[in-house]
């Protein structure tokens, strides 16, 4: 008789201190993550898949990005995913870092959405940028509220850039 009672009591522990675990490692994972935008591989790597658009009379990185407007990009999980790197003297380029690409950029114009370096960018792909706000991420170029649930901000969400 205790067996058949303590049998299934020992399998829920295991299964909750296995969920409580999975949880504070997937925490302290996106916690430990450090990305330096100023990284010269990464500017180089950006110069070069965007040769054709940059000058060659440029003699420095510093000449082609400017530094103090440029910032990290997450995803929706709170993990950062891309750089946007703000080209001197207009134009951007959001470089996914994990990958060494080039998402997108142009020399022709500043991006619309991102303006403020000091506020926290979501990216989730073309015309897909957005703030995080009470009732959800705003989508900064349609205007509409995005949802996730509370499954979706722990584990990440089906997305572009989930992982």
């Amino acid at each position: 008789m205790t067996r058949k009672v303590f049998a299934p009591l020992i399998i829920l522990v295991l299964v909750l201190g296995g969920i409580v675990l999975c949880f504070f490692n997937i925490k302290s994972s996106k916690e430990a993550v450090s990305v330096d935008v100023t990284n010269v591989t990464y500017c180089e790597d950006v110069l070069s898949q965007m040769s054709h658009e940059v000058t060659s009379q440029t003699t420095s990185v510093e000449e082609v990005i400017d530094f103090s407007n440029s910032f990290l990009l997450y995803n929706f999980a709170e993990e950062p995913i891309a750089i946007f790197y703000k080209i001197a003297p207009v134009g951007y380029a959001i470089y996914d870092f994990t990958n060494g690409i080039v998402l997108q950029y142009t020399t022709d114009n500043e991006h619309s959405c991102y303006v403020d370096k000091n506020e926290h960018y979501y990216y989730q792909g073309i015309h897909e940028y957005y703030v995080r706000t009470d009732e959800g991420y705003l989508n900064l170029a349609t205007g509409s509220i995005k949802k996730l649930s509370f499954l979706d901000d722990l584990f990440g969400p089906d997305d572009f850039y989930a992982r």
